[in-house]
């Protein structure tokens, strides 16, 4: 299993200062703050506590003494009650500048979906800060400066596979790296071929444990053979992608042809190949056939 299939989804937000949690429903009259502070720049995310959510969210960004509070929350996010589940500020320089960003992590309350990240990076050219918003999905992060440059990545997945072949339980998901970056977000994925290589390793010794009987006990039920067809399909699926990832999708699909004999292996082919079309993994490659 790759890191992020069975880490729970909250560990991957990392280092949250603080959360808001349960304490939204017992109305507090004062709740407490979300805070944090690097060097000479510090953050304060305050509400009002009602029953049912928070209003009224409030964020204030102090930097060398001067705060800042204006323009820092979509209208989406304001109007979808997403900060009745912020669970947590954090700050850290994230593209080797020198300058602290800060990092708002909020939810949306369903039972694994959706996570986003609300990130605040100061321009001195307008003397202002930035939002750039990214929206996870189903999963989370992790921070790590996989290439040594003194910039993290953001360790993630890509969560468009959600749903795409399988049941969200059975879902596999490949790798996704991301850069904060001149204000934006840019992925990266492909710059990490080691990261990607060890992931489509994992895929395909699940495959295996899977094959092997280790997964569901012998003989299947209907209900069993339902579901390891989902996880056969699934973690193919995430295994193919990486090997795009890694320029070498007719090896991929040489693998999978091979393994994947179901009656509807044409349709899940595919099903496969307009997948990876339209999401952007085939690019010149080799579609499989």
């Amino acid at each position: 299993m790759t890191l992020f299939h069975r880490v729970p989804q909250m560990a991957l937000l990392g280092l949250a200062i603080g959360f808001l949690g349960a304490n939204l429903a017992s109305a507090q009259n004062e709740p407490e703050p979300l805070a944090v502070k690097l060097g000479d720049v510090q953050a304060e995310f305050t509400y009002d506590a009602t029953v049912f959510c928070a209003e009224n969210p409030q964020l204030t960004i102090t930097r060398a003494g001067k705060a800042y509070r204006e323009g820092f929350f979509p209208s989406r996010i304001l109007e979808d009650g997403w900060f009745c589940n912020a669970l947590g500020i954090l700050a850290s320089d994230l593209d080797g500048n020198l300058e602290p960003e800060i990092r708002l992590e909020i939810y949306s309350g369903g039972a694994h979906c959706c996570f986003s990240t609300l990130i605040y990076g100061y321009e001195a050219e307008g003397d202002s800060y930035r939002l750039t918003e990214h929206f996870w999905g189903n999963g989370g992060y992790q921070l790590q400066d996989l290439d040594g440059d003194g910039a993290p990545e953001f360790l993630s997945r890509d969560d468009r596979f959600a749903y795409a072949f399988a049941s969200y339980a059975a879902s596999r998901y490949p790798v996704q790296f991301w850069r904060y970056q001149d204000g934006v977000m840019v992925e990266v994925t492909r710059d990490f071929p080691e990261q990607i290589y060890s992931d489509a390793y994992a895929h395909w010794q699940e495959y295996e444990r899977l094959r092997r009987g280790e997964v569901f006990e012998q003989p299947y039920s209907s209900a069993d053979d339902y579901a390891y067809a989902d996880y056969e399909r699934a973690i193919l699926a995430a295994y193919l992608a990486d090997k795009y990832l890694l320029n070498q999708a007719e090896d991929g699909w040489q693998r999978v042809r091979q393994v994947y004999q179901r009656s509807d292996r044409n349709d899940f082919f595919d099903e496969l190949r307009d997948f990876f079309q339209q999401s952007g993994y085939a690019r010149e490659s080799s579609q499989g056939r």
